[in-house]
């Protein structure tokens, strides 16, 4: 192992990526309401919104390639880089089908404080596999940026509703979180030799299929209503189409490309930790779209996620990443010039001279 001291400038345009990233998945929240009020279903909702995201992050990377960057082949990638793909394509899929159905089975607060235990999550995991051990100043933000989320949720709980608590959509919020977190971990190091504009619209396109294997399933099998009927609510409903198109570009195709890059610049706890300053965002946004007041819990919510991103930056620590082994580079043979061997003439007939 050996440790790598993040210069200045990369943690402070790291950490605005992945900011950046927050603030454009914050936008789901609200606009997901906007689409709920229309007539959307959840399957139909984010099947579209991962759908269009994979087609904007396709479309990105063939301008991209049309200007001289290469696609990985991936007959060319080797077979553990092609397991991770799979792997966190998988994760990103399951985070997202976990989560949507926790929020129907209990109240949308607690789901969401069950989902964004997933920091900790990493900074175990990271620091159990050794590649971020975990500092003073990193732990005090966590916790900050933990008491930051709650503060900010449960702003957003309705009293008059009051709270709906549910074991199995508690498990599947939970289970969100370690898929989340396992997509984090794996998307650190393990396809390093994917653009990372590549690897988003994989993860997508990934979630999309799933999805609509999904939405063909429940209509076969009639276990829930709608199924692939809500897949083709847009196509007959087109009041909705502007709504999904935000979704899938702004909080979709977007903020995991964010993401990504972040990542890989500033490293997996640092990226969840100011990944937290997504449900300050939201409450932001529901204010300014759907005209919804702020409550001062979720004002100092707000400030403790942001004094523990100001933390962070001020906490230049070095972060370890595993030893790449350098591939075997055989050495091309070299011949070795021939030394004339200079004989001594016995006579003409040697042919020496």
């Amino acid at each position: 192992m050996h440790g790598l001291m993040l210069e200045p400038r990369t943690r402070l345009f790291g950490g605005l990526i992945v900011a950046a990233a927050a603030a454009c998945f914050s936008v789901n929240g609200p606009w997901s309401r906007l689409g709920y009020r229309d007539g959307l279903e959840p399957l139909g909702l984010v099947t579209w919104r991962v759908g269009l995201g994979a087609a904007v992050l396709l479309g990105f990377v063939l301008w991209r390639a049309s200007r001289g960057r290469p696609i990985a082949s991936p007959r060319a990638l080797p077979a553990r880089v092609r397991a991770g793909l799979i792997a966190a394509g998988g994760a990103t899929f399951l985070s997202n089908l976990l989560v949507f159905a926790a929020f129907e089975r209990m109240t949308v607060a607690i789901a969401l404080l069950t989902f964004y235990t997933y920091p900790v999550m990493v900074t175990v995991a990271v620091a159990a596999l050794h590649r971020e051990r975990p500092t003073s100043a990193k732990l005090v933000a966590l916790v900050t940026a933990l008491v930051g989320v709650v503060l900010v949720v449960a702003s957003d709980v309705d009293p008059a509703e009051g709270l709906r608590f549910d074991a199995i959509g508690f498990l599947l919020a939970l289970g969100g979180a370690a898929a989340h977190t396992s997509f984090v971990l794996l998307s650190r190091n393990g396809y390093r030799g994917v653009s990372s504009e590549q690897s988003a619209a994989f993860f997508l396109a990934f979630a999309f299929v799933g999805f609509v294997a999904l939405a063909v399933a429940v209509t076969a099998l009639g276990v829930a209503p709608g199924g692939w009927g809500q897949l083709a609510f847009p196509l007959e409903h087109g009041s909705v189409v502007p709504t999904l198109v935000l979704l899938g570009v702004v909080g979709g195709g977007a903020p995991y490309l964010l993401y990504l890059v972040g990542l890989r610049m500033i490293g997996a706890m640092r990226t969840a930790i100011l990944a937290m300053l997504e449900p300050v965002v939201a409450v932001a946004m529901a204010a300014i779209l759907l005209g919804e007041s702020i409550a001062p819990l979720a004002v100092a919510g707000g400030a403790l996620v942001l004094g523990a991103g100001v933390l962070l930056q001020r906490a230049p620590e070095p972060f370890a990443e595993p030893e790449v082994a350098e591939p075997e580079v055989a050495e091309p043979e070299v011949a070795e010039p021939e030394v004339p061997i200079v004989r001594h003439a016995a006579g003409p007939a040697d042919g020496a001279g």
